[in-house]
């Protein structure tokens, strides 16, 4: 899943930033509209249209027992931990193109590459996010959102450096993503086994975070801090995700279930 959303950054970001360059913003949500309606057919077409684990279960039995999975607290402090995150990190995605071309000075037309650059980093990050993760889940976690606070800060200091700043982008790419098969996979950890409310309650923490901080970067625009205040705000609310992070360090219990496959999550083989 967490590659599929990589490949998603380095083929999408990038096509749909070309096609509101030519055919407007309006036209990249008609072209999303379209996709979205072929992913519908071909989910119809391909999931299979009942879960054997809970085949013969009445709805509420099922209710009952997901509510229960997911009661775990540790499993909360993990979510807080995605939400964050990505509300400082995808909060500053969000509006890099505006620092590209008004404070780097790179030409609206050379955008696109700079994101494949971004995505191409997402992917390699995620790879050995998933792999490293599997043995030391909660330094990897912590690595990647402290070099990701810092990698913003260091994106508004050196923003009219363009070289800097294709640079910096990219290693965003690994670090802001890389930690995300780890932390999926920490979420299931902690929430009783096989819960599908787990794991949709992890990627709707992620959604939630890259809107919430998508909203929030946006009312840094118009301070004095401009284009690059979206990267400084985002620094301080990706490293705030070390709170619970190591709230969720000093509670570990002596003994945790194996993660569910972090490199798997990473990488679909």
């Amino acid at each position: 899943m967490s590659g599929g959303l990589s490949l998603a950054v380095v083929a999408g970001v990038p096509l749909g930033t070309l096609a509101g360059q030519l055919i407007g913003w309006r036209g990249s949500f008609w072209l999303l509209a379209i996709l979205s309606f072929a992913t519908i057919a071909a989910v119809a077409k391909l999931a299979p249209a009942d879960n054997a684990d809970t085949a013969g279960l009445s709805l509420r039995t099922q209710l009952s027992a997901e509510v229960a999975a997911v009661r775990p607290w540790r499993m909360w402090l993990v979510l807080a931990v995605i939400t964050l995150a990505q509300a400082g990190f995808l909060g500053a995605y969000s509006y890099i193109s505006p620092l590209l071309t008004d404070r780097a000075g790179i030409a609206t037309t050379l955008v696109p590459l700079v994101l494949v650059g971004f995505g191409i980093g997402a992917a390699g990050g995620t790879a050995l996010g998933g792999r490293l993760g599997d043995r030391f889940p909660l330094p990897v976690i912590a690595a990647a959102i402290t070099a990701t606070a810092t990698l913003l800060l260091v994106l508004a200091a050196t923003a009219s450096h363009s070289l800097i700043v294709v640079a910096v982008v990219v290693v965003l790419g690994a670090t802001g993503l890389g930690a995300n098969p780890v932390l999926i996979a920490h979420t299931m950890r902690h929430a009783a086994p096989g819960s599908t409310l787990a794991s949709s309650l992890a990627t709707a923490a992620f959604n939630l975070g890259t809107a919430a901080g998508s909203a929030v970067a946006a009312t840094t625009l118009t301070t004095t801090l401009g284009v690059v205040g979206p990267a400084v705000l985002g620094a301080g609310l990706t490293a705030s995700a070390l709170i619970p992070l190591a709230f969720l360090a000093a509670a570990r219990p002596r003994q945790l279930p194996a993660l569910p496959g972090t490199h798997e999550l990473a990488l679909a083989r």
